[in-house]
């Protein structure tokens, strides 16, 4: 997070319980949320458009259900940067589990 952002961020006059240090780790917690899930989301989609093999098709098709989802993420969350945003990032906690879940079954002997 730049030095920039992080004093915007304990600067702002926010009226919602939580001290500036807090609002600070909350706002790094969500900057590295949306850094991985904007990773995940490239590495999905590359491997969406390279999958070869005998599990190909449900590869292919599992992640291109998974990748819109990260996408539409990655946008709602780029333009947020307030407390609210918390719940943003429980719930892409959330999905990343369930999509780390549905990739280890697949590969599972």
């Amino acid at each position: 997070m730049s030095d920039a952002f992080a004093r915007e961020v304990t600067e702002l006059d926010a009226n919602n319980g939580l001290k500036k240090n807090a609002r600070r780790e909350v706002a790094e917690a969500l900057s590295r949320s949306v850094a991985d899930t904007y990773t995940l989301f490239a590495s999905t989609q590359g491997l969406h458009w390279n999958v070869q093999g005998p599990l190909f098709y449900s590869v292919h098709k599992m992640t291109e259900e998974r990748y819109p989802d990260m996408r539409e993420a990655v946008e709602k969350a780029e333009g947020l940067n307030d407390v609210k945003t918390a719940d943003l990032l429980t719930e892409r906690l959330g999905v990343h589990e369930d999509n780390a879940w549905m990739l280890r079954a697949t590969i599972a002997d």
